[in-house]
Order: C-alpha cells, then structure tokens, then sequence
C-alpha cells in the first residue's frame, strides 16, 4: 500500500488500481449499512481507504467506503432526514428554499414522460421517494449521493469557522512553484446509474514541503437532469495543532443547459469527470452551502 510519513503525520491509502469487490466483500460491506438500505454501487473498490494518522496525539482521520456509505442522503416528504452530523446543520428553511430550484429527489430524464393510465381504476399512484414511511422500502438516494466529509476519531476539540469562503489558504494551495512530496488518488466507487449518468466517490492527498491537503469529490450527473458536486477539503500546516476543514454542496438542474465542459470553482481534475455541466458558480441557477470547521489536536497527550 502507499505510505508516507512526515512531520510526524504518518498517510497510507489503498492501490491506486485496487480490484473491483467481489461478491463477499460486497456481503460485508451491505453488512454494515442499516437493513433498509443495504444496496451499494455496482463498482466499489476492493479496500480503497485513506488514513491520516498522528500517532503522538492519537488521532486520525479516515476516508472509507462503508462510511461513506452511511451518509447516503435520506429524503422525506422531500426534506432531508439522514442522521448525518454536516446535513443536519443546514436549516431545513434553506433545504426548501434551495429545493425549489434543484430537484433533491433525482429521477431520469425519461420519468418526464411517463404517466400512468389514469383510466384504468385498477391503476393508483405511489412513489417510492415521497411519504415513504416503511422502514423495509429504500428511502436513501438511488445517486449515492453522500454527504460524508471524512472520519475523524481521537481526542479532537472542534470549532465552527464563520466565513467559510476564507477559511482555506488558496493562493498557497494553488501555488506550483513548491515540490510535491507525495501524492495519492483514491477511488471509492463508481456507478454508471444504468446508464442514465454517473456517480464517483474519489479522494486525492498530496504532501507538499509545508503542509498537507486533501480534496474529496463525489461527482453525480443524472443526464439531462441534475449535476452535483460534494466536496470536502482538508488542509493541515504544519508547526501548527490545527486541522481546517471545509465541506460545501454545489449542484444545478441540466435541463436547457447547453453542454459546455465545467468551469468556475472546480478543480480542473474533477471536471474531467462532470463534462456536460455548465458552471456550478454561485448565480440564480445554482444550489450552493458551504461549511467550515477547524479541528484541535494535543500533541502532549
């Protein structure tokens, strides 16, 4: 596996070419979900992992699959209802007002033109997505759509950062006339949606001469419907006992959109996998929140 150590920070991640899971580690991992939702991706990625250890203050932090799993978006009654510790710090006031302009519960492009025989008295309406209130139907987002931003675990002291477009250094992290002292590229999984878009889970990490930065993605496009990006950022400088992290949502409906490559504030590397998007800048046409923490550690523990 790659590995890594510096400044006392120790990486490791999984083969950047880790084997698609076969059918028992898919077992296992459907195992670990709650019973109401054990369905996954149709390729998730034999181990793929990224760890982040501090062995003298005894805290890491995690990117896994099952983890990631878990925090699956949960729709009712077209509001959020997943236990999750970054969504449930949006309003719900801002989930409806957002909601009236992207479509959370996604479907496919062709649902629009499919309509029941209202004629036929043998035929009644129900939707699997909407006032779904049993526990054994699926109520998690058939896009995978996750809001995980990474685990963390230890002895972590935890503060909210108000302002969270200055929270992160950009023009040191977008600075190129520093070396690269590791890099890494890990992919959770990959869904193609039966052929109606794509759904990516992927994490990067590089180390660099002064600090360390990590940029996970999960990239969903629903053709001709919907373009969303998750992503959670997270840097570390060193000398410092400060762990910034910044999480936002960003998406917008497809529909009239002409297919222009995506541009704006995403990282070019990730717009490889999102072509078809216009912008996902912050204009009318957009869904855009964002949050920030910053993460204490004690190296004297």
């Amino acid at each position: 596996m790659p590995q890594f150590s510096t400044e006392g920070w120790s990486f490791e991640t999984s083969e950047p070419s880790a084997a698609i899971a076969d059918a028992v580690e898919r077992d296992e991992i459907e195992k670990e979900l709650p019973s109401h939702r054990r369905w996954i991706p149709d390729m998730v990625f034999s181990g793929a992992h990224l760890t982040i250890d501090r062995p003298v203050a005894n805290v890491r932090i995690s990117f896994n699959i099952t983890d990631a799993l878990m925090g699956v978006a949960e729709w009712q009654e077209g509001t959020i209802g997943a236990n999750d510790g970054l969504l449930s710090r949006v309003g719900v006031d801002i989930w409806q007002e957002l909601g009236e302009r992207c479509p959370h519960q996604v479907r496919v492009a062709a649902a629009r033109t499919w309509h029941p025989d209202m004629s036929n008295p043998d035929v009644h309406v129900v939707s699997p997505t909407a006032s779904n209130h049993n526990p054994q139907l699926p109520k998690a987002d058939w896009t995978y759509s996750t809001a995980y931003g990474g685990t963390f675990t230890g002895p972590w002291l935890s503060d909210e950062i108000r302002g969270s477009a200055e929270c992160l250094p950009r023009c040191q992290l977008t600075d190129r006339s520093l070396p690269i002292r590791w890099f890494s590229q890990v992919c959770l999984w990959e869904d193609e949606l039966a052929d109606n878009g794509s759904s990516k889970y992927v994490i990067r990490v590089r180390v660099m001469p002064n600090f360390w930065y990590v940029l996970a993605s999960f990239l969903l496009r629903v053709d001709g419907v919907i373009i969303r990006l998750v992503e959670t950022r997270i840097f570390h400088q060193f000398g410092t006992h400060e762990v910034i992290r910044h999480w936002s949502w960003r998406e917008r409906e497809l529909n009239g959109l002409d297919a222009a490559p995506l541009r704006a504030k995403v990282d070019a590397a990730v717009a490889q996998g999102l072509i078809g998007c216009e912008s996902l800048a912050e204009d009318e046409g957009s869904l855009c929140f964002e949050l920030c923490d910053k993460f204490t550690f004690n190296d004297s523990l």
